[in-house]
């Protein structure tokens, strides 16, 4: 089974240029991409979303490739979140805030 994350990534709009290269070129990334919740359309791309996926950066390939692709569009052009099963485990990348991201709890009964 393994421990599941929830991820969103936004992307500026020049980083969205960047980001369809890497989906062309990369088969990896490519694979993640196409495994996210939504379909891609890359005209008016706003966020990459994936709910309950074993995100586990420092030993899937595919994810590597996708975090080191996030190193080259730099902070400033990209936001992400990714929410572990454990209520503190949260980790942000990039600039969440420039892309109106944050984290809300709250309890629903």
């Amino acid at each position: 089974m393994g421990y599941r994350s929830e991820v969103v990534v936004r992307f500026s709009d020049n980083a969205v240029k960047v980001v369809k290269k890497f989906y062309e070129l990369d088969k990896q990334i490519k694979e993640l991409i196409d495994d996210s919740e939504d379909s891609i359309s890359w005209e008016n791309v706003q966020a990459i979303y994936w709910d309950h996926i074993k995100w586990y950066e420092n030993d899937d390939e595919a994810i590597m490739a996708f975090m080191d692709m996030l190193d080259q569009l730099g902070d400033e052009n990209y936001g992400m979140i990714r929410l572990g099963e454990e209520t503190d485990d949260v980790g942000y990348y990039g600039c969440p805030c420039n892309f109106d991201m944050y984290v809300e709890r709250n309890i629903q009964w």
